[in-house]
């Protein structure tokens, strides 16, 4: 692919500058450089090799830097995670069903495709126990079979 990007000169102030904001940004820096052979963009070059250690070691910096925001943003994620799992919790009721009694089922997909009367509870279910962590194993007597309910 070829670029013609206009400079107003060509001299040793304006080719560093397009050197490092077209080529390094774009492709890294590059291991030769051919030039036309012109005095100006042979000190220009020279100059760049002289600033390359000195560029290499703000680069660092710059990704140090970016680690230590990566971090920062990782850490403020996880805050906020666990401050809404502590606010939703809050709003949790625990429930407790005895085996044999009678429950209904709200269907909460209704709610998108409901119909005008639709009635967005299902049941009766017969309860047949309730497991430690909070799961209620329900039986239908319309299609005779057990299933887990959460």
């Amino acid at each position: 692919m070829v670029e013609a990007v206009a400079s107003p000169t060509n001299d040793s102030r304006v080719v560093p500058k397009f050197m490092k904001k077209n080529i390094f940004s774009r492709f890294s820096t590059p291991s030769a450089i051919i030039s036309d052979g012109e005095h100006q963009a042979y000190w220009a070059m020279k100059k760049l090799n002289f600033e390359m250690k000195a560029t290499g070691e703000k680069r660092l910096l710059q990704l140090n830097g970016l680690d230590e925001f990566r971090l920062h943003a990782y850490e403020n994620a996880k805050l906020y995670k666990k401050k809404t799992k502590r606010c939703n919790d809050k709003q949790i009721r625990e429930r407790v069903f005895e085996p044999g009694q009678l429950v209904l089922l709200f269907n909460s997909r209704l709610k998108l495709f409901s119909g005008k009367l639709r009635s967005k509870w299902s049941g009766p279910f017969e309860v047949v126990r309730m497991t430690p962590h909070g799961a209620v194993e329900l039986w239908s007597k319309e299609k005779m079979e057990k299933f887990l309910m959460n």
